[in-house]
């Protein structure tokens, strides 16, 4: 993988293709992919999400605390 290249993008077009090198393979021989990093990388993703969502709501509860309503005329 390029330094430049997108980690995500790479794995899906390797699991894209790799149907048909396993269909090419001789007989006996198997192919599997050993080592998915985009685990570890949509498991961050998913939390650097999830901590948005919950810092979000945190500053509105303060927001709202300090306020007495959500809006003010």
């Amino acid at each position: 993988m390029a330094p430049s290249a997108n980690l995500l993008t790479v794995i899906n077009g390797v699991k894209a293709v790799f149907p048909q090198i396993k269909a090419q393979l001789p007989n006996g021989l198997n192919g599997t992919i050993v080592y998915d990093s985009t685990d570890f990388v949509n498991s961050s993703i998913h939390e650097v999400a999830r901590t948005l969502v919950e810092a979000l709501i945190i500053v509105m509860a303060v927001i709202f605390a300090f306020l007495g309503s959500p809006v003010r005329c």
